[in-house]
C-alpha cells in the first residue's frame, strides 16, 4: 500500500511538472506566432510570464540536480 502511495505521488508530480513546461511552451508559441490575446493588461501579462518562467526553472533545476546528475556528470 505504501508503494502504491509513493507511485501515485510520483505520477502526480510528473504530470504537474509536465503541465508547467507545457504552459510555458504554449505561452512561448503564442508570443512567437503573434497569437497572444492577453495584451490588454501588460503588467499582469509580465507577472504571469515571470511566474511561469520561475516555476519552469525551479522544476528544471530540480530535475538536473536530483534526477539527471549521472547524465550531466560525464
Amino acid at each position: 500500500m505504501l508503494l502504491l502511495s509513493h507511485i501515485s505521488l510520483a505520477l502526480f508530480w510528473i504530470s504537474f511538472i509536465y503541465c508547467v513546461f507545457k504552459a510555458l511552451g504554449e505561452h512561448r508559441n503564442q508570443i512567437v506566432h503573434f497569437a497572444h490575446t492577453n495584451y490588454q493588461d501588460i503588467d499582469a501579462t509580465k507577472v504571469s510570464v515571470v511566474v511561469e518562467q520561475w516555476s519552469a526553472w525551479h522544476y528544471l533545476h530540480e530535475l538536473i540536480v536530483t534526477t539527471w546528475p549521472p547524465i550531466f556528470d560525464s
